[in-house]
């Protein structure tokens, strides 16, 4: 997505400002009869630590917790930046669809890359036990919020064509930090990609696709 003040088309972020990560917030779920993970822990401001010479910007990151059984989520660069009801003692399908980050104004880059990056998640494929010292060798990959738009031509007819004008239609100030887990492609290894938006509840959103009326309006 382009700068809002872009000197030309095409200029945009760099993946320094890509994927920048400046706090953390660790959501700890536990297990439930029915399966939804209900949020027993919320544990907010915490700061990573960058492993040095690593090209897919690696952070290391040390939290307390009793000995359990979880499945760790994290909310990346939204501290103070998240308008929703408190997740503690909720389950992961309500939050997925009421933890909103909402702007006063539409979605501006600019905002973003100023404030200490896009706000990002990412979680354990399943639970954990955690019992005395534990250490999870496994990268947990983060999804950033904000969509990146990628353009691909066939070759036939790339040599004969102009894209003028690339939209990216969702609603202009909000949008679910977590996506639902049905519109997430998890099975390849190393990254995490979302395969259809996850758009706000409420009156007057439309399907996903589809460009939202201003909040308040049918």
């Amino acid at each position: 997505m382009p700068r809002a003040a872009a000197a030309a088309p095409g200029t945009g972020l760099t993946q320094e400002e890509e994927r920048l990560i400046s706090n953390l917030t660790l959501l700890v779920f536990t297990p439930t009869p029915s399966g939804d993970p209900l949020c027993e822990r919320v544990i907010e401001n915490l700061v990573p630590t960058p492993v040095p010479n690593t090209e897919n910007a690696q952070y290391t990151l040390t939290a307390t917790l009793p000995t359990g059984y979880y499945r760790l989520m994290f909310l990346a660069n939204v501290a103070g930046k998240i308008t929703a009801d408190p997740p503690l003692g909720k389950t992961l399908s309500t939050i997925e669809s009421t933890l909103l980050h909402t702007m006063q104004t539409p979605w501006d880059i600019a905002t973003h890359t100023t404030t200490g990056g896009f706000p990002m998640t990412g979680a354990t494929p399943g639970y954990i036990q955690v019992n005395g010292n534990y250490t999870h060798t496994e990268p947990i990959v983060m999804l950033r919020m904000h969509a990146r738009i990628n353009v691909t031509v066939a070759d036939p007819v790339k040599d004969n064509i102009k894209i003028s004008t690339i939209r990216l239609h969702n609603p202009s100030s909000r949008g679910l930090v977590l996506p639902a887990e049905t519109n997430l492609d998890t099975a390849a290894t190393g990254y995490i990609r979302a395969i259809a938006p996850s758009l706000p509840l409420g009156t007057g959103v439309p399907g996903p696709g589809r460009r939202a009326p201003p909040v308040g309006t049918g």
